[in-house]
């Protein structure tokens, strides 16, 4: 697989209003604690829009990787119904995630039908002594893509969280978690000014647990704690679409409302498309 565009073949119903999917992997759900990387210092956008958006939690499953974008994606069903709904799609990754999003995300008989780029993650010895990885760039092409409103669905699968959590570096994934936060701004700011909708979201847990409580040893490993949902845009704001609201901010004391099966129907929904018959999950947005 290469990074180079190749452009859908008919020309999309409508671009206006982009529905994106922004995946901050390795983000997970967990009371405040020591080996929690994400606080409210280093995660002030996010925690922004957690007080004037609705949100939830996803119930997460103890599938491998592969696994979870498969189910994400609705085993291929999601990109395939929107090329055939001539809903033009963008899917920007690093290199790190690309077999996941490509191959089980997008299907590999989807690929001429959408638009995909792929930065290079960077090479080095381990993730935690460059922690930015490719953010910057993932960030600018993201950014451009909203802006050209060409695509009714993006994709924006983000690397660094669970590349660096990983290598057991605390304070690296703090540093790590301020950053994305930081992109996770700056991308709501343009769908927001576009008077689209981003949902914002996680395949997997692993920074908010790196300190095992029972050895007090670093974690390294992913989790299978509970991830968040959030959904952002003009329409949502100052509205209560679940049971409950996080008290305080806080999305350990919630409910799941779902899972990720139930994504791809959110999407649907969003798009103002009729869901198949054939795809599994719900619209959370209607449950």
């Amino acid at each position: 697989m290469s990074g180079e565009s190749a452009k859908i073949s008919d020309e999309p119903l409508s671009t206006a209003h982009p529905v994106v999917l922004l995946l901050l992997d390795g983000w997970g759900v967990a009371p405040e604690s020591e080996g929690n990387a994400i606080n409210k210092k280093n995660s002030k956008n996010f925690s922004k829009l957690l007080s004037e958006y609705p949100a939830g939690i996803l119930e997460s499953k103890p599938f491998p990787e592969s696994d979870r974008y498969s189910l994400l994606g609705a085993h291929h069903q999601l990109t395939s119904f929107l090329s055939e709904s001539k809903i033009s799609q963008m899917y920007l990754m690093e290199s790190e995630k690309a077999p996941a999003v490509a191959a089980c995300f997008v299907g590999e008989d989807n690929l001429g039908q959408i638009e995909c780029k792929i930065i290079s993650s960077p090479v080095c010895d381990a993730y935690n002594l460059k922690p930015e990885m490719s953010i910057d760039e993932l960030g600018r092409l993201s950014i451009k893509a909203i802006r050209e409103e060409r695509f009714g669905f993006i994709l924006i699968s983000v690397a660094n969280l669970e590349a660096v959590a990983a290598t057991g570096d605390l304070e690296a994934t703090k540093k790590t978690v301020a950053r994305v936060d930081s992109l996770l701004g700056k991308i709501t700011e343009e769908v927001l000014l576009k008077k689209g909708t981003i949902i914002i979201s996680s395949t997997s847990g692993n920074v908010e647990k790196m300190i095992d409580v029972r050895t007090d040893l670093t974690d390294k490993e992913s989790t299978d704690n509970p991830l968040p949902f959030l959904i952002v845009g003009e329409e949502f704001k100052g509205r209560s679409l679940f049971e409950n609201d996080a008290p305080g901010g806080d999305l350990s004391l919630l409910e799941p409302v779902g899972g990720l099966e139930d994504i791809p129907a959110t999407i649907i929904g969003l798009l103002k498309l009729d869901k198949p018959v054939s795809m599994e999950g719900e619209d959370l947005l209607k449950k």
